[in-house]
């Protein structure tokens, strides 16, 4: 039997993608709030990582990357 491929959401455009084509990024809890409490980490695309004003800092990289 053929192993499945594992399928996540991008956090930013809401697409699915299989999760070795995807960034995992950092990103500042409670945004709206002036005092941040910290960071939690999140999937990002190829197209939406390109908005750097969304995310703090890259974590991980795709593991399937061009």
């Amino acid at each position: 039997m053929a192993k499945k491929t594992r399928i996540e959401i991008c956090n930013s455009c809401l697409d699915d993608f299989p999760y070795k084509e995807l960034y995992i990024v950092n990103r500042v809890m409670h945004r709206a709030v002036g005092e941040s409490s910290g960071f939690y980490r999140t999937t990002y695309c190829e197209e939406c990582i390109k908005d750097t004003s969304t995310y703090h800092s890259i974590f991980t990289e795709p593991k399937s990357k061009k």
